[in-house]
């Protein structure tokens, strides 16, 4: 019986190590998205869903072994299973309510890699990994921006090698914005170890975060995503002005300054020279065309402006599109647009506010979790950085429903969620 039960042990920590090793590659198989492996019925099948449907194996042999499923995961699928309930409902009591199945999988697929993290990552080891691979493939894309930049003249936008300029030649993805999204993740994630460096640590993972800080920072600015630039602003004031208070009352009581203060300074003067430096080499500069009338940036935020006005009056048109929204991906029919360019307004549209609550929910848990926690500072900072690029860059685009940056998004703040979870169980 002993024998038999230790067997059933050694089973399930290792399903659970291959869970974690599966959802350790994610980021860098995501790089991968521009290759199609084979296509369904016009959906496109690349290495990520291969990787998705094999973790999800693994976590159905877990539970069966586990015999038991967490809470939080639990409620986690309950919350998405609101999506299929909402456009079942929508679509028997309302004539006009239509649904795009196949981008809806996707969205749900996308959501999905967070109930993984939280079913598998328990360590802060395993969430080094996964936050690590963000920022080396976050790099690995603002590497391959700086030699199209350096070798391609005339390109204005670049993104790695999923697209340049206006989206043509180099990819038939224009991921600038999910890009962008996910440059900003990895460069605040970047922050956020290099933040927690100590006395003791080790100089080469100083380096190295400095480095993948430094190229994602690079990509940022050459992928010219006007909201993951205010998304890395807005996330790196939050990470560091806690810190801050801390160095200057050091420095101003005790008078003296420590490691901690000299890596802040070379982060931010890092960060101001690259930004400013910017305005020198970029063939086009979006962010200071932003505001020069006439131009294609000022008429892109101008739009933005009319489709958050008639997205608002079109979801509050009528009480039934209020409660349950047209069928997700199915706006266009009312706005002349795929998107309105606001993540949740799009819910809204799509779910109506029935979506609206459970998706914000999903967003804003790891958020909350956090707050509570605040003596797992470390980690909670993690779960600060992106749920700051994740709330910036949904008031200004729809990036959180793309597999890559929102997989990736979801797959930290989940997994953190998980280790204090896990931290909390065991004390």
């Amino acid at each position: 019986m002993n024998s038999v039960t230790c067997n059933s042990h050694i089973s399930i920590l290792f399903t659970e190590r291959i869970g974690v090793s599966l959802l350790i590659l994610m980021p860098l198989i995501s790089l991968m998205n521009i290759w199609e492996v084979a296509t369904l019925n016009n959906l496109s099948i690349r290495g990520i869903d291969l990787l998705f449907l094999l973790a999800w194996s693994i976590w159905i042999q877990h539970i069966l072994l586990y015999n038991k499923i967490r809470r939080n995961v639990l409620l986690f699928l309950g919350l998405v299973l609101t999506f299929f309930l909402i456009s079942l409902v929508g679509l028997i009591v309302l004539p006009d309510y239509q649904i795009h199945w196949l981008s809806m999988l996707r969205f749900i697929q996308t959501l999905l890699w967070g109930a993984l993290a939280l079913s598998f990552v328990k360590s802060n080891r395993d969430l080094d990994i996964i936050t690590g691979n963000i920022i080396v493939a976050g790099a690995i894309l603002g590497l391959f921006s700086i030699y199209l930049h350096l070798t391609h003249s005339g390109l204005h936008r670049i993104a790695g090698f999923f697209s340049a300029a206006g989206g043509e030649g180099l990819g038939r993805q224009a991921s600038f914005n999910e890009i962008g999204a996910l440059y900003a993740l990895a460069s605040l994630l970047s922050l956020c170890y290099l933040i927690r460096q100590r006395k003791n640590s080790q100089r080469w993972k100083v380096i190295t975060f400095t480095i993948g800080f430094v190229l994602n920072i690079i990509g940022l600015v050459l992928v010219q995503s006007r909201s993951a630039f205010i998304a890395f602003v807005i996330g790196g004031f939050v990470l560091i002005l806690p810190e801050v208070k801390t160095l200057l009352k050091g420095l101003f009581i005790y008078a003296r300054v420590n490691k901690q203060a000299i890596i802040y300074s070379i982060i931010i003067l890092t960060s101001i020279f690259i930004l400013a430096s910017s305005i020198y080499f970029l063939e086009v500069n979006r962010i200071l065309r932003t505001f020069l009338v006439g131009s294609s940036e000022y008429v892109s935020m101008h739009t933005r402006f009319i489709l958050w006005n008639e997205g608002v009056k079109v979801w509050l048109n009528n009480a039934s599109s209020f409660l349950l929204g047209y069928g997700f991906r199915s706006t266009y029919r009312f706005i002349e647009a795929e998107s309105a360019h606001n993540f949740f307004l799009n819910i809204g549209l799509w779910l109506g506010i029935a979506g609206l609550i459970p998706m914000t929910i999903l967003v804003m848990w790891p958020t909350i979790k956090a707050a509570k926690r605040i003596k797992d500072y470390e980690i909670a900072r993690i779960i600060i950085a992106a749920s700051s690029v994740a709330l910036v860059v949904s008031m200004f685009g729809n990036v959180l429903v793309d597999p890559f940056y929102g997989g990736c998004t979801f797959l930290v703040l989940y997994g953190a969620f998980g280790v204090l979870s896990n931290k909390k169980q065991r004390i």
